[in-house]
């Protein structure tokens, strides 16, 4: 049997609470500020042709979507893509579309087109994305091929 003394066992420190507030504190800052930057990043503004100039969200440098219709007689191929003249209410933009143009793309229809203002000329826009609104004549001339659900 041994009879020596044991030391005696330290005091233990009390946790300290100061750095996991401070990691908490960080984290929950990190989180807002990429919330706040994927939010304002993602938000896309619909714009009518005759808004362009008129309202702060469809003017300057900033990416958004312009609505018109196709002006007849007005649009020419390019080598990249196809320019073109929308309008809405008395008011035409000149559009220069980089791409190719859907299929169902053509003169008198209504589109939208993802881009922005060209900051040298005044009323051109810059588009890479190139939507077309389509009619449902082909449900109406052919009722019976489509379900009445729908696609």
């Amino acid at each position: 049997m041994d009879l020596t003394p044991r030391p005696e066992p330290r005091p233990r420190r009390p946790r300290r609470r100061v750095p996991n507030a401070i990691l908490l504190s960080v984290t929950a800052i990190a989180v807002v500020f990429v919330l706040f930057k994927f939010l304002t990043s993602a938000t896309m503004y619909f714009c009518d042709a005759n808004q362009v100039g008129v309202k702060a969200e469809c003017s300057g440098a900033k990416r958004f979507r312009l609505r018109g219709a196709v002006v007849a007689g007005t649009v020419k191929s390019t080598a990249d893509g196809v320019n073109f003249d929308v309008t809405l209410n008395d008011r035409t933009i000149h559009v220069e579309h980089t791409g190719s143009p859907p299929d169902l793309f053509r003169e008198g229809i209504q589109v939208v087109v993802e881009g922005k203002l060209v900051s040298s000329v005044p009323d051109t826009f810059s588009s890479d994305v190139l939507l077309v609104k389509h009619s449902e004549e082909y449900r109406k001339k052919n009722p019976g091929r489509v379900p009445a659900d729908g696609p």
